[in-house]
């Protein structure tokens, strides 16, 4: 499936004021003050192949093609359903995510209990 991430717009806003530099990130932070102004309440921010070995991590299923014919090996969603990413935000975004990208309706999302680096050492 990839690697996607769920950004809320506060995370953004804080990200565009606090981290990015206005020369290197130029682009980038015009691109998060772009969607801060605007009323869409999602849009998603790909990472495309920079070289011939990422070429092996593009996502399998449905995603735009940059002008290289690649898909992105990293889907960020940017979104202003809420201000704080809950369990039930994670879920309803996991939804939209799966619609969008594999055409597919899921009626229950289940959030499985994932081990710490720690814990997967010891075992």
């Amino acid at each position: 499936m990839g690697y996607f991430e769920i950004t809320t717009h506060i995370g953004l806003a804080y990200l565009y004021n606090n981290e990015l530099n206005g020369q290197e990130d130029y682009d980038y932070k015009k691109k998060i003050e772009e969607f801060l102004n605007d009323d869409s309440p999602i849009i998603y921010n790909y990472i495309y192949p920079r070289d011939d070995e990422d070429l092996l991590y593009q996502v399998d299923h449905f995603a735009p093609l940059n002008r290289n014919n690649h898909k992105p090996i990293y889907i960020d969603m940017w979104n202003k359903l809420s201000d704080e990413l809950d369990i039930n935000e994670i879920k309803k975004c996991v939804k939209i995510l799966v619609k969008e990208f594999l055409h597919e309706n899921i009626p229950n999302v289940e959030l499985l209990d994932i081990p710490t680096y720690d814990e997967t050492k010891n075992a």
